[in-house]
């Protein structure tokens, strides 16, 4: 069984790009990445970085069992 961690996570002004989401490190990449697929404007992705909220953690089993 292999587990995969997600994260909820929340940048600020989230809510006017469908945050707050679920960040998964293997499949969407950096965090940066994963803002700029959300459409988060890139001028302020530095500021997100630094004040994300990081709202919860689940494990998610990738076997499908």
């Amino acid at each position: 069984m292999r587990l995969k961690k997600k994260l909820l996570i929340d940048p600020p002004s989230g809510w006017m790009y469908g945050f707050p989401d679920y960040w998964i490190e293997e499949d969407h990449g950096s965090m940066e990445d994963f803002l700029r697929l959300k459409k988060y404007p890139e001028k302020d992705i530095k500021f997100a970085m630094q004040y994300m909220r990081i709202l919860g953690e689940e494990k998610e089993d990738t076997n499908g069992s």
